[in-house]
């Protein structure tokens, strides 16, 4: 059995993690909105790789089916919002992977699964 001690201390340092991945998120909504892609794009990879920040993931599929700041890559573009998806469920995820569907951008082509995913977005 864990120590009342060695519990709080982990507790504090999951908050202080998320403090700083709120602080990181902040800062590309700030570089985003100058236009500096190339430098948001790789502040979202690092925060997507060292907490696992579910909407830096969905802005990141956005900006490779767009190639903002990263090399136009459908198919990283597919697997970041789909991870997105997953996690959050919100329409604006779950509508890029339904046109990703619908496309075959990054995807083997699927109208059917397109067009459910497509009436969940809208719901």
């Amino acid at each position: 059995m864990r120590n009342y001690r060695q519990e709080m201390k982990d507790r504090l340092k999951g908050i202080l993690k998320w403090r700083e991945a709120i602080l990181l998120a902040d800062q590309c909504e700030t570089l985003d909105k100058n236009g500096d892609y190339a430098e948001t794009a790789k502040r979202l990879h690092w925060l997507w790789q060292r907490y696992k920040y579910y909407a830096a993931a969905g802005i990141l599929g956005y900006y490779y089916f767009k190639g903002l700041g990263v090399r136009r890559n459908a198919r990283r573009g597919f697997y970041f919002s789909k991870l997105a998806m997953r996690d959050h469920e919100d329409a604006i995820s779950i509508h890029n992977v339904a046109v990703s569907y619908l496309d075959g951008d990054g995807v083997a082509q699927n109208p059917k699964r397109g067009w459910r995913l497509q009436n969940r977005a809208i719901r």
